[in-house]
């Protein structure tokens, strides 16, 4: 689960939007009211920007959203999600968001790696669980 914490964390990161884009989605805020967040619970249909099948909701709880891709798992925050035309949808395509959790994953595996506990230590996690 670890993993996919920092796959939420690095996906924030993948977020990148060119700068005028910005700029024009500013404009477009100041003048239309922010979309109503969507409700997402347990074996529902995530959508990408093109309006194609990207993921299914796993599970929905504490502000976090567990989606399947079918190849790849991660935990995302319930605020990657707006309102489309579908359904619950995210910036990511499909293929994206597999590229996403892949790095993700690489990038956790190697932070792991380098910070191995001493010999004879017991391996633990930060929540203090074995």
């Amino acid at each position: 689960m670890k993993i996919s914490k920092l796959a939420a964390i690095t996906l924030a990161a993948f977020a990148t939007v060119p700068a005028t884009s910005v700029l024009a989605q500013e404009a477009d805020a100041a003048a239309e009211a922010p979309a109503a967040a969507p409700a997402l619970a347990a074996g529902q249909t995530i959508y990408g920007p093109s309006g194609e099948e990207v993921a299914t909701v796993v599970s929905v709880a504490d502000g976090n959203v567990v989606v399947n891709t079918g190849t790849q798992e991660a935990t995302l925050a319930a605020t990657a999600f707006t309102q489309g035309e579908k359904g619950a949808t995210i910036a990511f395509s499909k293929d994206e968001l597999n590229a996403a959790i892949e790095n993700a994953n690489k990038q956790a595996a190697a932070n792991h790696e380098g910070h191995q506990p001493a010999t004879g230590a017991p391996a633990t996690t930060p929540e203090g669980g074995q």
